[in-house]
């Protein structure tokens, strides 16, 4: 399992857009953003140029990813905005010969179908963290910003998420878990199942969000995981947050299905990482080593997933 470097102020960093676009007063603040790290983003003039839904063309998307990846020069990726589309370049990353330089690799949502192919083709740490748009807003808060900004240049070498809640009897028992962290948006990871990079969960302690998904469409989720085997041999799972997804008559059901697949399975359910869609989005290292403490007062604490560049 290999580490990516930490990043040095006049790193060069490349910007894509594998998913959704943004406007072009959303990319400057973030670019912004980087700027003020010290970094030297670089993207394409051209990036943002929607064909009806998405960034780009599939083959432009595609090619952009390819040449960040394979670069020399840049140090880091950051994406820009997560929606949907990145699930059609996996199958032609699987084409490619693994990159010899591990990067830091951002984003989140959508992002998630990179995150899992990185880590379980290739074996890449990547960083389940705020993407562009979301970086330079203004109503983003400062502490997260400072938090992967910390992760990327090693200031920090760990993540620390304490006060979980236990969901099930297996998380209210006085125990530790390890494994390496996957997961991120359970929409996204969902569509993955069936194909040939197919989630996976057996040893690995997996991390889920979700935006907008009412409780019928979690619970059905769950139901195809089961069904499929996704959580065969799983260590654990820590749900982040679950936003939006109320009935017409305004109320929730979404943690009833939470609570529901967790009384279903054996191992460790707990929640309370504040990363996803709401108003916090802490970064949360993937593919990284991580240990997870259960019972009353439960913690996880995971490697970032950086080294030195000695």
């Amino acid at each position: 399992m290999g580490k990516w470097r930490i990043l040095e102020r006049g790193d060069v960093v490349d910007i894509i857009a594998p998913s959704w676009s943004s406007t072009s007063t959303e990319l400057r603040a973030g670019i912004k953003i980087l700027k003020s790290w010290g970094l030297k983003p670089r993207y394409s003039e051209d990036m943002i140029s929607p064909d009806f839904v998405y960034a780009n063309s599939l083959e432009y998307r595609v090619e952009k990813l390819k040449k960040a990846l394979k670069s020399k020069t840049s140090k880091a990726i950051f994406t820009l905005r997560g929606g949907s589309g990145a699930q059609a370049l996996v199958p032609y990353l699987d084409k490619i010969t693994p990159p010899e330089q591990i990067k830091p690799f951002i984003g989140l949502s959508d992002i998630t179908s990179l995150h899992n192919f990185f880590f379980q083709e290739w074996g890449w740490p990547t960083l389940h963290g705020v993407v562009l748009t979301r970086l330079g807003n203004k109503r983003t808060l400062m502490r997260e910003k400072r938090e992967l900004q910390y992760i990327l240049f090693g200031k920090s070498k760990e993540q620390e998420f304490s006060g979980l809640k236990p969901l099930n009897s297996a998380a209210k028992k006085s125990g530790r878990v390890s494994g390496k962290v996957v997961g991120g948006n359970l929409k996204v990871l969902e569509a993955t199942l069936g194909t040939a990079w197919s989630f996976q969960s057996r040893n690995r302690i997996v991390f889920l969000e979700d935006v907008n998904e009412r409780g019928y469409s979690i619970d059905r989720m769950f139901e195809h995981f089961y069904q499929a085997g996704a959580f065969r041999g799983c260590r654990a799972v820590v749900f982040g947050d679950f936003v939006g997804g109320a009935e017409k008559d305004g109320k929730s059901l979404v943690q009833k299905a939470l609570v529901r697949f967790a009384e279903r399975v054996k191992f460790p359910v707990l929640k309370g990482v504040a990363a996803g869609h709401g108003r916090l989005q802490r970064t949360v290292p993937l593919g990284v080593s991580s240990v997870l403490s259960t019972g009353k007062k439960s913690k996880w604490i995971c490697d970032s997933g950086g080294k030195g560049r000695g």
